[in-house]
């Protein structure tokens, strides 16, 4: 059970390790309108973790209770994990970033969750962009 849970804790700490990087506004507009969206993703996943945590203080949390609410965070994140190794491994920002998300978001038709969240994300960086371009 380690093993599938052990992914959600590595996205975990890759998501948390960008947003510190790139939240600056020397890393530009766009990547800081990106970095906000992911610390709205983190602060639901710390909420997640509070709430099983609270479940297993009162005794009604077990193995496979774990894993069920663990599964459709572990999408999102594995989702935005790829997102953010593409774009620290480019180096992306600006438009590079927002055409990476809509890629992601569209290759990830089949799971309307993860598309819907990547679509979130791209809106709220291309906003920056739309910005800029004013």
């Amino acid at each position: 059970m380690a093993k599938r849970i052990f992914p959600l804790c590595e996205s975990f700490v890759l998501t948390g390790q960008f947003v510190e990087s790139r939240s600056q506004f020397k890393n530009g507009l766009v990547n800081h309108a990106f970095a906000a969206s992911l610390r709205a993703l983190l602060l639901d996943y710390e909420a997640m973790v509070a709430q099983l945590e609270h479940q297993f203080r009162l005794g009604r949390l077990s193995i496979q209770g774990l894993w069920f609410y663990c599964q459709p965070m572990l999408g999102s994140m594995q989702a935005v994990s790829a997102v953010i190794h593409k774009a620290s491994a480019n180096n992306f920002t600006g438009s590079a970033v927002l055409n990476l998300l809509q890629s992601q978001a569209k290759a990830m038709a089949g799971d309307n969750t993860v598309r819907s969240l990547l679509e979130k994300m791209t809106q709220c960086a291309s906003n920056a962009y739309l910005g800029i371009l004013e």
